[in-house]
């Protein structure tokens, strides 16, 4: 990037940080810190909440699924929507939750049935469950950054050789622990609203520079129907091939958004708004305001899918007004992923020439194969590389770090091509601002439930203000430590989106009865939330013991 792309990136972060450390004087008690004192309106909530939702890793988790499934399935979320916004209208969940004036889930939970063993053991689950899938975020945002900015693997300091990986990490856990120490909810509030009256127009801005640069009739539909019968990308009558993504998934999302309405609910916003009405209303512009960025990330997806695959972009003639083809991002992106997952120098280059050995091919729409998840035209590398790596234990896992990441790590290589200056640095600004106001609150969630369930009801005496801040703001350092830890051995297998949905479920599988009917019922006891977690977490943790 330019100078220039670097000054739209530090002053508008630098601002946010002020803005942290300024609201400071805000905070006087433990409430304050965990809730924002309970004085929050509907619109800053709304608007924070949006910034807080949308993350780095879930604009390439999403790039990466509507990479394998285009508009066919998007076409079958819009199934959600309605549900959302009856939900919303409703005040499910959130309404009852903000009449309770609860901290925290644990609180409830120990309030609802009346057992303080019970509030630890489920505030244990779910915080170990948050953590880790939380803590693949600073991760995938690392290499995010690494590809699209073009940063070595390793980098030399004092003659001793480090990885940029590690250091990226701890930069941006300290950004984030930067804008919690200060205030906590009230500074995670007013910087999450801020940098969302931010994204919303980079949002737009670069959705009408993709409309722009791609016409639809010439550079995306034709590719986007080249596709085999039952695996399409503009039907959605006619996917039922298409595996990982798909109808089956769509429609457990929206029997697990009902009935895991409120499993997540009290270590974030929703404890924070004026009145029980006003964390209603906020839910129900939340709703309507984050359809927008929705259309953003499928758009981005499908693009990179139509670059990467038609005929138009696979050479430098008339037809490609980029100057680089879709032959070369695949070359230069294997070669830095394999550079990253293989550890011998000797191997590396070895792969390195076979996959320069791969010959550009150019797809033509009517002429050649129609494309499909078993057979399109990145299974060419992907064939190279499972040879060379052999059928080891070792070369099998190499092999699927290398397809993982490929798969991650081709829409910020590709942005990092097809950007000018000036979008550079604004697209680098929207991931670090996604970045920072996501961390941010998931680490400050774990925090608030480690102190509020698990260190707060062993304490024998009532704890003093500045004792409960000082607790909350070390305690969400060792959360940060726990997170880049996480980080540092973090090895991705599979889909984000499924690694997520997977750990999840360890406290999603019997959360939902716990806290939906804890709310809605008189007739809920602690016999049966016990059983409720013991057969669903139980469950889900077998799937953990066998997935692989």
């Amino acid at each position: 990037m330019s100078w220039f792309d670097w000054l739209l990136v530090v002053f508008p972060i630098a601002g946010v940080v002020y803005l942290a450390f300024y609201s400071r004087k805000y905070v006087r008690s433990a409430v304050d810190f965990l809730a924002a004192g309970r004085v929050a309106g509907r619109y800053v909530i709304s608007v924070g909440d949006l910034a807080s939702g949308l993350s780095v890793i879930t604009l390439v988790a999403l790039a990466e699924q509507y990479y394998q499934t285009g508009f066919g399935v998007a076409f079958w979320n819009n199934i959600l929507f309605p549900v959302y916004v009856v939900m919303a209208l409703t005040g499910f969940c959130t309404y009852r939750w903000r009449q309770t004036r609860c901290l925290s889930k644990g609180q409830f939970i120990e309030m609802r049935y009346g057992s303080k063993t019970f509030r630890i053991v489920t505030a244990a689950i779910s915080n170990l469950s948050e953590m880790i899938a939380n803590a693949i975020g600073p991760a995938i945002a690392t290499k995010f950054f690494i590809y699209y900015l073009g940063i070595p693997h390793r980098i030399m300091i004092g003659g001793i050789s480090l990885p940029c990986y590690g250091i990226i990490v701890v930069l941006c856990l300290c950004l984030a622990m930067l804008l919690i120490w200060p205030g906590g909810r009230v500074s995670l509030l007013v910087t999450d609203s801020v940098q969302a009256l931010m994204t919303y127009p980079i949002f737009v801005i670069f959705t009408g520079y993709i409309l722009l640069k791609f016409g639809w009739n010439v550079d995306i539909m034709p590719i986007l129907a080249d596709r085999v019968p039952e695996q399409s990308f503009l039907d959605p009558y006619d996917i039922a091939q298409l595996r990982d993504f798909n109808l089956f998934a769509i429609i457990v999302t929206l029997m697990t958004s009902i009935l895991n309405r409120a499993s997540w609910i009290g270590n974030d916003t929703c404890a924070a708004g004026r009145t029980p009405h006003e964390q209603k209303m906020a839910g129900v512009l939340g709703t309507w305001r984050s359809g927008f960025s929705m259309v953003f990330m499928i758009l981005l997806g499908v693009v990179v899918y139509a670059f990467m695959n038609s005929g138009n972009f696979a050479n430098h003639d008339l037809r490609n007004h980029f100057s680089v083809t879709n032959n070369e991002i695949r070359q230069e992106l294997s070669k830095r992923v394999l550079d990253e997952i293989v550890p011998d120098t000797g191997r590396v280059n070895a792969l390195v020439s076979a996959v320069e050995r791969i010959p550009p091919v150019e797809h033509v729409t009517g002429r050649d194969e129609p494309l499909s998840q078993q057979k399109n035209l990145d299974t060419r590398y992907f064939d190279v590389v499972r040879t060379h790596l052999g059928d080891s234990p070792e070369g099998r896992k190499e092999f699927q770090q290398y397809r993982s990441i490929y798969r991650q790590m081709m829409m910020p290589l590709f942005m990092q091509k097809f950007l000018p200056v000036g979008l550079a640095g604004l697209f680098c600004l929207l991931m670090v601002m996604l970045l920072v106001s996501t961390d941010d609150s998931r680490i400050f969630n774990a925090t608030s439930g480690i102190v509020q369930d698990m260190i707060l009801p062993f304490m024998k005496k009532r704890v003093s203000p500045e004792q409960h801040l000082r607790l909350l703001r070390w305690t969400a350092v060792g959360v940060c430590l726990i997170f880049f830890i996480i980080s540092c051995f973090f090895s991705q297998m599979d889909y984000i989106v499924m690694f997520t949905t997977i750990v999840c479920a360890l406290w999603l599988g019997g959360a939902g009865p716990v806290m939906v009917f804890g709310l809605y019922s008189r007739f809920g006891n602690l016999t049966g939330a016990w059983c409720s977690i013991i057969l669903g977490s139980g469950t889900s943790l077998l799937g953990l013991r066998i997935y692989p």
